[in-house]
């Protein structure tokens, strides 16, 4: 599989997370139960998919499963103290931190392209929830900005050579589980809609995008995985448009083309190395 094709895998993960804002408005439960809940239906699915319910772990793909586990019960905690621009925003400044883990990884600095569109999509993010940003809470920031500095370690080890994607997503799934287990009794008061939507998110937001995050993410770079994976934000309020007719304002039509426009910048970046290579072989094979 070449990068391209995982390039689109991540793509579709993003679609499928991009159906939470859609989702969730069906389910009247805790969070963190909710997300406990999904993840034993993701459990298995992935399960399904691997054709073993057994988990092979190295310390590498461990961290990556906590980090996982980490970046959803942060961002939830963020979401209950501040507002959910501010915690979107703040958590997907992960590229910065993707990028500062590659180059401490690999000691190099990191290149002025990277830098850019990393900024330009930043900047696209900032302008799609232009308005309904906030000073918020100091610790409901802070904890969208670990919930950051968490997902960035899930796309940076997840592309490491050492690293087992599938075993990592599998992992985090059981974390969630885990803490959601003492909040069980709640289901009790769920209505079918609300169990309708548990099964989507599980199914869909979470099942399947992680079979696609831990087949794509194996053949592209974690910061491209990353900068795609921000196409989420602005495809959900696509949806909710589409089933509720709530109309994004003008900043978030623009915003979403700077974004957009970075994503695409990065991938056309990525491309040029592997062009020219392919010319200095066909030069080498003509000579």
């Amino acid at each position: 599989m070449n990068r391209a094709k995982g390039n689109a895998l991540i793509f579709i993960t993003a679609f499928f997370w991009s159906l939470g804002g859609l989702l969730y408005r069906m389910v009247d439960l805790n969070a963190v139960l909710i997300a406990g809940v999904t993840c034993m239906i993701a459990y298995v699915i992935m399960g399904i998919y691997r054709k073993s319910m057994r988990i092979s772990l190295t310390k590498t793909a461990a961290l990556a499963g906590f980090c996982s586990c980490m970046t959803n019960i942060t961002f939830i905690l963020a979401n209950q103290m501040t507002s959910v621009a501010n915690a979107i925003v703040l958590q997907y400044a992960s590229p910065i931190f993707c990028l500062l883990y590659e180059c401490l990884y690999y000691r190099r600095r990191p290149a002025w392209k990277q830098m850019a569109v990393i900024g330009m999509a930043f900047g696209g993010l900032i302008l799609f929830f232009f308005g309904k940003l906030d000073q918020g809470a100091m610790l409901g920031n802070l904890f969208a900005i670990i919930s950051g500095i968490f997902f960035g370690g899930v796309f940076f080890l997840n592309t490491l050579p050492q690293a087992r994607p599938s075993d990592s997503t599998q992992f985090a799934y059981l974390l969630q589980i885990a803490i959601s287990l003492p909040l069980l009794g709640q289901l009790s008061s769920l209505n079918q809609e609300g169990m309708l939507g548990l099964a989507l998110i599980g199914v869909l937001q979470m099942g399947f995008a992680g079979i696609t995050f831990a087949i794509g993410i194996r053949h592209t770079d974690s910061i491209s995985a990353n900068l795609i994976g921000i196409l989420e934000t602005i495809m959900s309020p696509l949806w909710v448009f589409l089933a509720y007719g709530e109309v994004p304002g003008t900043y978030a039509f623009l915003g979403a083309a700077v974004l957009l426009g970075a994503v695409c910048i990065n991938i056309v970046i990525n491309a040029e190395p592997k062009a020219k290579q392919k010319e200095a072989d066909f030069s080498d094979t003509k000579a």
